[in-house]
């Protein structure tokens, strides 16, 4: 029988493979694991296995999950898509080492079942596997709870680059680790479909919302949010300024800030912050901008020293007493002090009968 032409893989297999001991396979598993998707999962598993199995041609193939509806994935190296799309027609159906590692849940090489004379005359290698001249092949399979839910698939176009028992036996252990961060992802996708609905509602939202988790390196925005902070002179600054909790009794709480536009304006930005969840140590803050910074009017500020105006207009925006010694660098007493004597001046009796005073100034 004359053989097609043998692919140019096999140059791949020149390397070495190395030793696959117990650090070397919990550092693999480690990394597999920690993947965020199936596509990072794919991509870091073919980067790994490469180490430790040498064979040119390799492919992780997961089936349909009937359970998700999920479609079924594969990705290979160094084959080509119309060999894939012909396996997918023409080849899953008659592959005797895809039904033999499914049946006995055991990985199946061609040259355990078969002689090479008899692989080349099956079905599968004549109407497949003969455009790789895949005369070596190895499916072992991914098991999950005692399903077989996809294979890894070896393959050599050498006829004297067998596929040794180490390597088989590496396989195995490859798709232990497989297995189990398909599951996690599989547990894990509801929850991000869930979150992925959430932050898309939240980006549709008009009113900006920021989470600070002490567990994330950075706050979380929508966008709504970013573009508020954007228009800031120092966004970042006054988001964790809006966030900051006034004393550790207060579980939600509201902040006035004074801010400074990109553009030079003077603005204030209004938050209201509450826990996102119990015993989470995350806050969420709603916030909203105000363009004009209020102002008393001309006959209350002629009533008032400069010291008793710049304490009045602070208030009026809903700073705290704390927070203006903090932004005037006065002590409380000080500032409680002034602000006795605005009550006095202007003849209020409350922080809002204060701020009912101010206007947005022109």
């Amino acid at each position: 029988m004359r053989k097609p032409p043998r692919n140019s893989s096999r140059a791949a297999a020149a390397t070495p493979p190395e030793a696959l001991d117990l650090a070397a396979l919990i550092d693999v598993a480690d990394g597999l694991l920690r993947t965020d998707s199936l596509t990072e999962l794919e991509r870091r598993y073919h980067a790994e296995v490469a180490r430790f199995v040498t064979v040119p041609i390799r492919g992780l193939y997961l089936f349909e999950d009937e359970t998700t509806g999920a479609d079924g994935r594969i990705s290979c190296v160094n084959l080509s898509d119309a060999f894939i799309s012909r396996y997918e027609h023409h080849g899953r159906s008659i592959d005797p080492l895809l039904a033999h590692a499914i049946e006995h849940q055991a990985p199946a090489t061609s040259m355990g079942l078969y002689s090479l004379d008899e692989w080349v005359e099956t079905d599968c290698y004549r109407a497949v596997s003969r455009l790789h001249h895949l005369v070596h092949v190895l499916e072992t399979p991914i098991i999950i709870d005692g399903t077989v839910v996809g294979t890894l698939n070896f393959a050599s176009d050498d006829d004297g680059r067998p596929i040794t028992p180490e390597e088989v036996a590496t396989s195995v252990h490859f798709a232990r680790a497989v297995g189990i961060a398909i599951r996690l992802h599989r547990e894990r996708e509801p929850q991000r479909r869930h979150a992925d609905h959430l932050r898309a509602a939240l980006d549709a939202a008009p009113v900006a919302v920021a989470l600070m988790d002490p567990a994330l390196p950075e706050p979380v925005l929508n966008r709504a949010a970013d573009e508020l902070l954007a228009r800031l002179a120092d966004g970042e600054n006054v988001l964790y300024r809006a966030a900051a909790r006034p004393d550790d009794t207060a579980p939600e709480f509201s902040r006035a800030v004074p801010v400074s536009l990109s553009d030079g304006r003077s603005a204030v930005v209004r938050s209201r912050t509450r826990p996102s969840g119990p015993g989470s140590g995350a806050v969420v803050s709603v916030l909203e901008l105000d363009h004009e910074t209020p102002t008393l009017r001309g006959p209350f500020r002629s009533a008032l020293s400069p010291r008793e105006c710049e304490v009045a207009e602070l208030v009026a925006v809903g700073l705290t007493d704390r927070e203006i010694a903090e932004r005037l660098i006065l002590s409380p007493h000080t500032v409680r002090h002034h602000v006795k004597r605005v009550y006095q001046k202007l003849d209020v009796r409350s922080r809002v009968e204060l701020a009912r005073l101010a206007h947005p100034s022109s």
